[in-house]
């Protein structure tokens, strides 16, 4: 028992400190298809619902709101 709460602890500090780097991305797509949209960048390469600029930034805040928690629950 006692091992099993050790390792989800592990792994809910490595999932506290990989979460926020990884959120970037969504953050930079977002850019990307609103560039992209604005005709200032080449076009973007996705289609349907994840052709829009706003999925993408809300994807992003989403998971930095998830990132939040995460951190505040240490």
């Amino acid at each position: 028992m006692q091992r099993s709460k050790q390792s989800a602890m592990e792994v809910a500090a490595l999932a506290r400190e990989l979460v926020t780097p990884m959120l970037v991305l969504p953050f930079v797509l977002s850019a990307w298809c609103l560039g992209s949209e604005m005709q200032f960048l080449s076009g973007f390469p996705a289609t349907g619902i994840l052709s829009h600029w706003m999925i993408w930034a809300g994807i992003g805040t989403i998971g930095l709101m998830a990132a939040t928690r995460l951190r505040s629950t240490q």
